[in-house]
């Protein structure tokens, strides 16, 4: 992941994750405060923090300088975070077994909400999160893919299922294997290939 400043970050399987600025490539582990092993995403916030999606250890901030849990903080447990997706005031995370975690910053008020099955997503298990150029989110899980459309006050307005039912025939997306191409089409890497 390429930050706002330019750095380079790589998150690995057991041993933490790494920062390259340019000059020096830094490992971030336990002996910097970095207690996750397995860091399978990376993006960063409205603020310039960096955020961390780990297996185990949840969503992890850091503000340059040191390393907040944020289900700590929260008192949330997410488990396994395989991606990551933001705007201007919110940051939403998508979990193995949880569904999505939306953190929305508001007049210095910070809020948490759930998205998951019993608000109509088809799964749980999210591999893949992304924004569209018509401000949809987009979500994928083993079972296909999940549109979901806001209103203007930003509050979910509708979210719509796309799995083999509707044509989805890669039915198990891939974790963060999505494009959206010039003409608007958006396409999901799957366990059987590409889907448009």
């Amino acid at each position: 992941f390429k930050d706002s400043q330019n750095r380079l970050w790589f998150g690995t399987n057991g041993v933490g994750v790494f920062m390259h600025n340019g000059n020096e490539l830094i490992h971030y582990n336990e002996n910097k405060g970095f207690y996750a092993k397995n860091v399978m995403s990376v993006s960063e916030d409205f603020e310039n923090n960096i955020l961390f999606g780990t297996v185990g250890e949840g969503l992890i901030l850091y503000d340059n300088k040191s390393f907040t849990n944020i289900d700590a903080a929260y008192d949330i447990h997410t488990g396994m975070i395989r991606s990551i997706e933001k705007t201007e005031n919110e940051i939403w995370y998508g979990t193995a077994s949880e569904g999505i975690f939306r953190i929305v910053q508001k007049d210095a008020i910070v809020t948490l909400e759930f998205v998951n099955k019993k608000n109509g997503l088809n799964s749980n298990n999210i591999y893949l999160l992304f924004y569209d150029s018509k401000g949809n989110l987009w979500c994928g899980t083993e079972k296909g893919a999940d549109r979901i459309s806001f209103a203007k006050d930003n509050s979910i307005k509708s979210i719509e299922n796309y799995t083999v039912n509707e044509g989805f025939i890669g039915v198990e997306t891939n974790i963060n294997a999505y494009l959206e191409d010039k003409q608007g089409n958006i396409w999901f890497g799957t366990i059987n290939g590409a889907v448009k």
